[in-house]
């Protein structure tokens, strides 16, 4: 021990994997039986950047998902994301195709507030709906993530909102304009000192501004399952 009554250390760093992969059996009451596999380089030109793909197949859903990820991009809190998804969802109301490009810029203001925005173009199909047809959009995403909670992973105490809004251009056909915007919000209160005991709540408020006839109908609000509307079969409640 040094004359300060600090204790000398050595610590000793060992570089973790770079690559990471997985695959798992899957069973959803929305979806039904199913299978995923993902992928990660998490290191790839060794300045931390990070690249994934993942896919996931089910009796009416398969989706893939190709991500990414630029730290540090113009500012050490601020990080360029690039994501190509592609969807193909089978439902009560619609069956929808459809593939995405999407350049995000991602920026922590502090320690509560994260905000992403950018661009994206998507290519939609929508057949079996209440209006078919095949869109061409163009979206600039803005989202806004504030987290104010004692324990990201297990919270008691505090609120977190989300904010999406969704500017968005359909460029084909009968060309029009709306904004998707949703707001989720959630609180936490102990209702006991040891906090065994949580009064939690969530409320989710959603609009779409804009001319109706030019929205695809999977782009529109529908209704169903127990995180939406409790009692009624996922996505049966037409918009």
């Amino acid at each position: 021990m040094t004359c300060d009554n600090h204790l000398p250390m050595q610590i000793e760093v060992i570089e973790g994997r770079h690559r990471a992969i997985g695959f798992g059996l899957l069973y959803s009451t929305d979806w039904g039986p199913g299978a995923s596999f993902e992928w990660e380089h998490r290191n790839l030109n060794g300045m931390g950047e990070k690249l994934s793909f993942n896919i996931g197949v089910w009796q009416a859903l398969q989706k893939a998902n190709i991500r990414y990820v630029l730290p540090g991009f113009l500012h050490p809190s601020q990080d360029f994301l690039w994501i190509i998804q592609a969807l193909h969802d089978q439902t009560k109301g619609y069956h929808e195709q459809s593939i995405s490009m999407s350049a995000l810029i991602e920026k922590q203001v502090d320690s509560r507030l994260r905000i992403s925005y950018g661009l994206m173009e998507k290519n939609l199909r929508d057949t079996k709906a209440e209006k078919d047809g095949t869109y061409n959009l163009l979206k600039t995403p803005l989202y806004l993530h504030y987290k104010d909670v004692n324990n990201i992973i297990d919270p008691t105490l505090g609120t977190t909102v989300h904010l999406r809004t969704i500017p968005s251009w359909n460029y084909t056909r009968e060309q029009s304009f709306y904004t998707i915007n949703t707001l989720t919000m959630t609180f936490y209160w102990p209702l006991l000192c040891n906090d065994m005991v949580v009064l939690a709540g969530k409320a989710n408020f959603g609009t779409i501004i804009g001319g109706e006839e030019g929205i695809p109908t999977s782009e529109k609000f529908f209704e169903g399952s127990d995180n939406s509307m409790r009692g009624f079969r996922f996505l049966t409640v037409s918009p």
